[in-house]
């Protein structure tokens, strides 16, 4: 979920975004908007202040012993920036336990009509 905090704004997640194995330091590089939005173009969201909007990235499946994880927004030299940035520290999310954000799926049967 990304905050919008003006009636028009920037937004660029770029090619730095990495997800990191806590445990064995393995690097997941992003691959893309889903959707299909590129990484090096800057999108304005307008008439979205006060509000949140949904952005999905895609990366690479994680392995299967993966239990914590860190997001790192790193530099990168394809990055674009609007012509004026805000100042600020790059972007991380630390420490994030993967159990809590697993789909259960439901072991009853489905049924379709």
């Amino acid at each position: 979920m990304q905050p919008i905090y003006w009636d028009w704004q920037w937004l660029n997640y770029g090619k730095g975004y990495t997800i990191v194995d806590r445990l064995t330091g393995d690097k997941y590089k992003v691959r893309g908007y889903d959707g299909g939005g590129k990484l090096d173009k800057l999108m304005i969201i307008q008439n979205c202040n006060g509000k949140a909007i949904y952005v999905s990235l895609l990366f690479p499946k994680l392995g299967e012993n993966v239990k914590k994880i860190d997001i790192v927004a790193y530099p990168h030299k394809d990055d674009v920036h609007p012509s004026n940035p805000a100042p600020g520290e790059r972007t991380a999310y630390l420490n994030i336990n993967i159990e809590d954000y697993l789909v259960k799926s439901s072991k009853e049967p489905q049924i379709y009509n």
